[in-house]
């Protein structure tokens, strides 16, 4: 269905749904821009199919912590980070004002809750 959709119409909607500032939006964007139609339809295609894989049993062999945007919409990323969390106890960190690319719309708080979580760890030790 993605390749009966106009191109320059696709990478916009595409920018516009993980993102909030013009910054993000803009990075996006140009992300995007690299890829021939084709190429980001397959892309898209992989990253569709590999949600009906049940994952739900993988174990992580290091320190995880999840970031979610508190503007995310996309697909049901937020009901995922939230079961995900619950399940397995992952701490989840909601980012303020951004979208599925929070690192873009809110690098600040993005950065200080990996560096928090990291001297978490290094407390541990």
């Amino acid at each position: 269905m993605s390749h009966l959709y106009p191109y320059n119409m696709m990478q916009k909607a595409i920018a516009k749904q993980v993102s909030t500032t013009q910054y993000a939006y803009e990075n996006m964007l140009s992300m995007l821009q690299q890829y021939p139609k084709n190429e980001l339809c397959h892309l898209m295609g992989i990253g569709y199919a590999s949600l009906l894989d049940d994952l739900s049993d993988m174990e992580i062999p290091c320190p995880v912590l999840l970031i979610l945007g508190d503007k995310d919409r996309t697909g049901k990323v937020k009901a995922y980070n939230r079961e995900w969390t619950k399940r397995t106890g992952y701490p989840l960190i909601i980012i303020n004002n951004a979208s599925h690319n929070s690192n873009a719309d809110n690098p600040e708080e993005v950065n200080n809750a990996i560096v928090d979580f990291i001297k978490n760890l290094q407390s541990d030790i």
